[in-house]
């Protein structure tokens, strides 16, 4: 986020909406109270495989979306493999939702 808001991109108007299948770390929570970042992060507990989840996060209107991989995982393989699927998920709902 820091990266993100960085005055030097120029995404100072851009909503972020942050979609995690698991609870926030309190590193998380903190930097989403600090007063750096615009009132413009929503975090959602859900996930991309989910539709329901994809509507709650605004994913049709979105301009871009982002899937950020875990680093510390088991096999690189099986992260990779979970991308993926988020992806093709996340496109799936994407082109349902044009095509109505």
């Amino acid at each position: 986020l820091h990266e993100f808001f960085h005055e030097d991109h120029g995404f100072s108007d851009v909503d972020v909406c942050l979609l995690s299948s698991t609870m926030p770390s309190r590193q998380l929570e903190l930097a989403l109270l600090c007063s750096k970042f615009p009132r413009r992060v929503v975090l959602l507990q859900g996930s991309p495989r989910m539709h329901k989840d994809l509507g709650r996060a605004a994913v049709g209107s979105a301009r871009a979306v982002f899937f950020l991989a875990q680093k510390a995982y088991d096999s690189a393989h099986e992260e990779d493999a979970n991308m993926i699927m988020l992806v093709l998920s996340t496109q799936q709902y994407l082109l349902r939702l044009w095509h109505r």
